[in-house]
């Protein structure tokens, strides 16, 4: 049986749903656990992942990686973030209705216990030209992966760059699960405003009530 070292995890939204106004930067917030008794996710200084597998990376080779080269190969590893380019956010993968900018940083180094969560930073999406048209807008496709380099291995469509072996997928968000749709509700009238309509029509309610 091949070894592997890698936790179960899932992924979801930290906050899924919500409203903001039309010229909001909309932060992205992404909740990672690991199921517990299947091992944590610690990287070293360098932001390598600790006890990656040649198991755990050869499901994912890319296509492209020369024959004999496996995952037992790699030289380095880092974490990282993927979009996929869904939704009505975006048109395809930018704007409009909104830019995406990736606010993803792994601090290294990273430890995330067994059994455990953590939230990441994601990304922002930022009204294209500063404000966004009033809808609703959501997503679905998002997930973390692990990026592995043989750097004593050269890459076929670029000799300049070492080899790109593969993208480990950690967990990812899905549609079917709870919470792995990202919407907000965007409307044009400032959230303070809400508060003071809602406070004169409690004032109003009260006043109909004593004079009947």
């Amino acid at each position: 049986m091949p070894a592997y070292a890698l936790p179960v995890a899932s992924l979801t939204f930290a906050a899924p749903s919500g409203t903001a106004y039309y010229t909001d930067s909309i932060p992205v917030v992404l909740t990672l656990s690991l199921t517990t008794g299947t091992g944590g996710l610690s990287t070293n200084i360098f932001g390598n992942v600790i006890g990656l597998t040649g198991a755990d990376i050869n499901p994912f080779l890319f296509p492209n990686v020369p024959l004999g080269i496996e995952g037992s190969d790699a030289t380095r590893s880092s974490l990282n973030v993927f979009y996929e380019c869904s939704g009505t956010f975006t048109t395809g993968c930018g704007g409009p209705p909104y830019d995406l900018t990736f606010n993803f940083i792994f601090a290294a180094p990273l430890t995330v216990a067994d059994g455990s969560s953590t939230d990441l930073n994601y990304l922002f999406f930022t009204p294209t030209g500063g404000a966004a048209p009033p809808g609703r807008y959501s997503f679905t496709n998002t997930g973390i992966i692990i990026q592995v380099w043989d750097d004593n291995a050269t890459d076929p469509d670029d000799p300049t760059q070492p080899l790109h072996l593969a993208d480990v997928v950690i967990a990812r968000t899905r549609a079917t699960d709870a919470n792995t749709e990202f919407s907000r509700d965007v409307t044009a009238t400032e959230p303070a405003t809400w508060g003071l309509m809602l406070s004169s029509l409690a004032v109003i309610g009260g006043i109909m009530r004593r004079n009947p």
